[in-house]
């Protein structure tokens, strides 16, 4: 064989090679992508990577293996959350562990597993004691991270931009000025508006992001120290992505009295500062003051909802006497004067201002009206079937010294019938899932009617079916939540979470329900077999 016609050959099988790795990422993409569309993202994440490694050079193969690779991690990760919230601690181990392995950035994975992998040594016989927690590891442990503390931009000083460009790559741009690579969310295809105008001097690389963001209206999410995910700015997105919902809040700035009223103060004399400060997630409304003992800031208190009468009562001044009372007037710095509101001239045609009022008040069919909210509570929010504050406290207590008497603790959430908040509680100990569960059992009982507890069980009987309920409706599944129904009347919600010491979520919340209301609350019934902690 001559050499020419080797040649001919080499170059011939060359081609063919290369052909048959575009068609292997072809293939892969589109299986890649028949996963992503049932959430199936690990699959996903795979069949990209494989379509990635036939074209490294495909920037759209990239971005969506990132994509998913994100996702992916972050479904086992709250795979692991649920069964920790379960205590199955050898399966929460298991997901945490395949989130930290697909994703290495994922700190919060490697943290649960961490504090996971502790609780399952602690558990087996001759294991050493674990150290009594201190003061400040607790504080620690609670501290929520900012969304700085996650970043790792490169760049660290303030930056000058004037551009005028398409909205997708102004977003681009200033990623890549920080050195931080940007996402978007699938879902965001297009921009309004479709390209921005920036004249910036001297921001830094979040105030021009969160700038952008407003612009825009999206807002960003952390997905590792070096990317962030840009996405439209709704509450269906808020709530499928946005991870913390309730916090524990430690504030670093600003730490006193002081410095908050100062912060109230500005706004009054320059209202125009109230849009920047709503911007940088600040209520400009006086009612929150930091708890300081010892010169420790240890969390804050938010009042609101009463009629400002100052100086004898304001929602400010009604924090301010219950801190008094509870940490010492020696540890609670005073109150100082506020700026007087300025007075608005009246306008020239003043809008009419209509009432809304009836002179029937609202029924209630509930046999105790202590259940229930009355009188001119009832009269103002038009309706006579809600849980009142006091039977929730109770439930509540009964449920907290249930826990307590199993060796445990608990996280409790009651809702009324329209699905506003009416009594919370967090025991000592109780960490973010078990709270946020809680308040997921309670919502979930309140849309559905049924126990969650139902939902447990189909998803024993017929797996298949938890599909629909989970991603489509937004349900939680696990046991312990309950619609609050008295005399055959809805009239809230309950959601516990944390276990309660082992004696099960459900039947703690049961526990509450029959201490308060009686036989007259409805309440689940097993087959006589039925005997595990619910």
């Amino acid at each position: 064989m001559n050499a020419h016609y080797k040649l001919k050959i080499f170059g011939t099988l060359l081609i063919v090679v290369t052909l048959a790795g575009c068609a292997g990422g072809k293939t892969a993409f589109k299986d890649a992508g028949k996963a992503e569309i049932t959430r199936d993202y690990e699959t996903a994440m795979l069949q990209y990577k494989k379509a990635l490694d036939a074209e490294p050079d495909n920037t759209e193969y990239r971005v969506k293996y990132e994509q998913t690779r994100f996702a992916a991690a972050y479904a086992h990760f709250q795979k692991g959350r649920i069964a920790l919230d379960a205590a199955n601690l050898e399966t929460a181990q298991t997901e945490f562990a395949r989130a930290k392995e697909i994703d290495p950035s994922h700190d919060f994975a490697a943290q649960e597993l961490a504090r996971v992998t502790e609780l399952i040594a602690g558990r087996r016989t001759g294991a050493p004691a674990a150290p009594v927690p201190t003061f400040e590891s607790i504080r620690q442990s609670a501290r929520t991270l900012s969304y700085q503390s996650q970043l790792e931009p490169t760049l660290k000083v303030p930056i000058t931009i004037h551009l005028a460009q398409n909205t997708r790559t102004a977003f681009e741009t200033i990623g890549e000025m920080a050195g931080i690579h940007v996402l978007f969310d699938r879902d965001l295809r297009t921009f309004a508006p479709a390209t921005v105008t920036l004249d910036l001097d001297n921001v830094s690389f979040y105030q021009a992001l969160d700038i952008l963001n407003v612009q825009t209206k999206t807002w960003w999410q952390v997905v590792d120290k070096n990317t962030i995910l840009i996405i439209e700015d709704n509450s269906t997105k808020r709530r499928d992505l946005e991870e913390v919902v309730l916090k524990v809040i430690y504030l670093s700035n600003p730490t006193s009295t002081q410095e908050l009223n100062d912060i109230m103060n500005q706004v009054r004399q320059n209202p125009n500062t109230e849009l920047q400060r709503i911007q940088l997630g600040m209520f400009a409304n006086s009612g929150g003051l930091p708890v300081v003992v010892n010169k420790q800031l240890i969390g804050v208190i938010g009042v609101g909802g009463s009629a400002p009468r100052v100086p004898v009562w304001s929602d400010e001044i009604c924090g301010h006497k219950a801190l008094e009372q509870v940490v010492g007037a020696a540890n609670v710095a005073p109150l100082i004067q506020d700026v007087a509101n300025p007075q608005n001239a009246p306008p020239a045609n003043p809008a009419p201002v209509p009432r809304f009022v009836t002179a029937t008040p609202p029924k209630s069919n509930i046999s105790n009206p202590e259940w229930v909210v009355g009188g001119k509570g009832a009269a103002g929010v038009f309706e006579g079937n809600q849980i009142s504050l006091a039977a929730a406290k109770k439930i509540a207590k009964v449920c907290r010294d249930f826990a307590a008497a199993k060796g445990g603790s608990m996280s409790l959430y009651i809702v009324d019938n329209a699905g506003e908040f009416v009594h919370v509680e967090r025991m000592d100990g109780q960490v973010f899932n078990n709270i946020r569960t809680a308040l997921m059992k309670a919502q979930t009982s309140l849309q559905a009617r049924v126990p969650t507890s139902v939902y447990t069980a189909q998803g024993r009987n017929n797996p298949a079916g938890q599909n629909r309920t989970i991603v489509e409706y937004d349900f939680f599944t696990n046991a312990g939540g309950l619609p609050i129904v008295v005399d055959g009347q809805m009239i809230g919600a309950v959601g516990v979470g944390g276990g309660a010491g082992g004696g099960g979520d459900e039947n703690c919340a049961i526990e509450g329900l029959k201490a308060t209301f009686g036989d007259h609350v409805t309440l689940p019934t097993y087959p006589a077999a039925t005997t595990a902690a619910r």
